[in-house]
């Protein structure tokens, strides 16, 4: 489990090679003795075409007095195979330095793709370390929803009341796609919910009134002069809309998370939870 600290806050500033005003983490001596990488644990890829290809860099900072040396990278999960994981530029990173991973991005077809790369190294903090990569294909005109996540496992920690997990959406299309539901169905359903407060989508919403539609949407204006609008998930963005997704069931049951657009079809993550 990754747990932050106020050295996440350092990484762009040493990545950038701009200062973040931190006097706390300016000097030497303020660093911790051992190794410590630093990286803001995900990576989220622009909107690419379909056989197109687009290039990234997986930032690493180490933050700490001594060398951070990276053993092995590596790239699983569920589409790993759309993705491309180069080696370091630089193995040894010694302290206040940064290096990156080049990771290339290769859809073969409208859709949404998720991998994680896993960093290998001594880091005294977090010697195994886990990037999730999120990446969005479409070149459409029209709306087009598309799901990260196809499979969702929860498992609830022992001694706590529930499990989470996430899942991710797009839109990869050019036009603003309307959200007009979220359902969960299927035997374990009444186990599985969204966080506490989501509301459903598809709700008629003011101008600037956030409020009334749930997170990652907008309210999209039925004219251009109109101060009345209706909940949208915007033209396409590097990241995703992010949704929490608890279980608390008993033992092992099974669900539909459904996500249903305006004019097309529902997009469906299957849902796993165990206890």
């Amino acid at each position: 489990m990754k747990t932050w600290t106020q050295l996440g806050v350092a990484v762009c500033c040493v990545v950038m090679g701009v200062a973040c005003g931190d006097e706390e983490v300016s000097t030497a001596e303020d660093l911790p003795d051992g190794p410590q990488l630093v990286n803001p644990g995900f990576l989220a890829f622009g909107l690419t075409a379909p056989n197109a290809q687009r290039v990234s860099q997986i930032p690493i900072v180490n933050l700490g007095r001594d060398p951070l040396t990276i053993a092995s990278v590596n790239i699983a999960g569920q589409d790993a195979a759309r993705f491309t994981l180069g080696q370091p530029i630089e193995s040894t990173i010694n302290p206040r330095r940064a290096t990156s991973i080049p990771i290339t991005f290769r859809p073969n077809a409208v859709g949404a793709y998720v991998a994680n790369v896993t960093i290998n190294s001594n880091a005294e903090n977090f010697p195994e370390f886990i990037v999730d990569v999120v990446a969005p294909s479409g070149n459409d005109d029209e709306p087009n929803l598309q799901v990260a996540d196809k499979t969702i496992s929860i498992t609830v920690p022992a001694g706590e009341p529930e499990g989470r997990g996430v899942l991710r959406y797009y839109n990869v299309g050019r036009e603003s796609l309307v959200i007009t539901g979220y359902a969960f169905t299927g035997a374990g359903a009444a186990s599985f919910s969204l966080a506490n407060g989501t509301p459903q989508p598809g709700n008629a919403c003011k101008l600037n009134d956030v409020d009334d539609c749930a997170l990652g949407l907008f309210c999209k204006l039925e004219a251009p002069d109109s101060e009345d609008g209706i909940c949208a998930l915007s033209v396409p963005v590097a990241d995703p809309v992010v949704l929490d997704i608890y279980y608390a069931g008993t033992g092992s049951q099974t669900a539909t998370f459904r996500i249903t657009p305006d004019g097309g079809s529902p997009a469906q993550v299957t849902l796993n939870g165990q206890r």
